[in-house]
């Protein structure tokens, strides 16, 4: 063999033992700036355990909607999407009042829920799991003595929102979905889960994802809208706001690890509770396209597409959001 072969061959070596063994032994800290959840969540906060998960909820109501008939009071349960949290429903929710009591939850490894570790054997399920967040939808209702609810699901939410009431109809009597895109999952390659699952990527694997704490996340905020410039310095602080909780880069690899939901293709005709589809006109995110077809495949839905919105039209188009459906639950 060539010397220079020889040569070449004991570089690509040696650069192939650094790339194995460095992310091994090169000590990682936590990410910047942040510190244990219940400084962040503060004393006020208010949490529900399901299976053995503390999960965040926010509430607004009193018991009854304002103006609102006798008789058992509506709920509404408003699911964020990624990477969002219970904030991006900061101006939704007090306008849904009128019509019933709200609660928003911050699912597991977002917001200011718990991380918990997936393999920690006192969980009954695994908080991650695509499969996992219907069954903890259903038993955080039961824990809030909720019988009936109506969803709404922004995103990531609103595909939780639709297994939901598949998996449990009897406790959805409405979903409302926001720029949802319950279509073309892709499932993981065999080579990517063999990559994932290495211990190399298992300590680097959170590391690329603190991106979202700086400019990335930043650039996805502002994907959300139609219009970034009217975003508030409020609404960015609070869109950071669960970066700053010790472990959220570890539980947002969990949660990227976890196989994608199971495909829809041919199950929507299931789904028996009305179906309000909502998308901004100008959506950046999810062609609008996606919501007509989500229309044409449930068996009892309606579209309501807002004009000058993006993607997160409960944050830049609350007011005709809940107008919207305001005037679907009368009808």
């Amino acid at each position: 063999m060539p010397f220079r072969i020889k040569v070449s061959l004991i570089i690509l070596a040696l650069l192939l033992t650094l790339a194995v063994v460095l992310p091994l032994v090169l000590p990682v800290g936590p990410p910047p700036g942040v510190r244990p959840l219940s400084e962040v969540a503060g004393p006020d906060a208010q949490y529900v355990e399901v299976a053995g998960i503390d999960l965040h909820v926010r509430r607004w109501g009193s018991g009854a909607a304002q103006g609102a008939a006798p008789g058992p009071v509506r709920t509404f349960l408003l699911l964020h999407g990624f990477p969002y949290s219970t904030h991006s429903f900061d101006g939704l929710a007090p306008l849904l009042t009128q019509l019933g009591d709200v609660v928003a939850v911050d699912m597991p490894g977002f917001g200011l829920s718990e991380r918990p570790d997936p393999d920690d054997p006192a969980l009954d399920l695994d908080p991650y799991a695509a499969e996992s967040q219907p069954e903890l939808v259903a038993i955080l209702l039961e824990e809030m003595g909720v019988d009936e609810v109506v969803l709404v699901g922004h995103g990531h939410g609103a595909r939780v929102g639709i297994d939901t009431a598949l998996t449990h109809p009897d406790l959805v009597s409405g979903l409302v979905t926001i720029g949802a895109s319950p279509f073309e999952i892709r499932q993981r390659s065999w080579l990517s889960r063999v990559v994932m699952s290495t211990p190399q990527m298992r300590r680097l694997g959170p590391v690329l994802l603190r991106q979202l704490a700086g400019d990335p996340g930043k650039r996805l905020l502002w994907a959300g809208w139609y219009d970034p410039t009217a975003i508030t310095p409020e609404q960015e602080a609070a869109f950071f706001e669960p970066f700053t909780v010790e472990g959220w880069d570890v539980a947002l690899w969990h949660l990227s690890q976890a196989d994608a939901p199971a495909d829809l293709e041919g199950r929507l005709g299931a789904v028996r509770a009305p179906v309000l589809v909502v998308a901004g006109e100008e959506d950046g995110v999810v062609p609008t396209d996606r919501s007509r077809r989500l229309v044409a495949e449930l068996p009892d839905a309606s579209l309501v597409l807002v004009p000058q919105c993006g993607h997160a039209v409960q944050e830049e188009c609350p007011e005709e959001l809940a107008a919207a459906v305001s005037t679907w639950l009368e009808e």
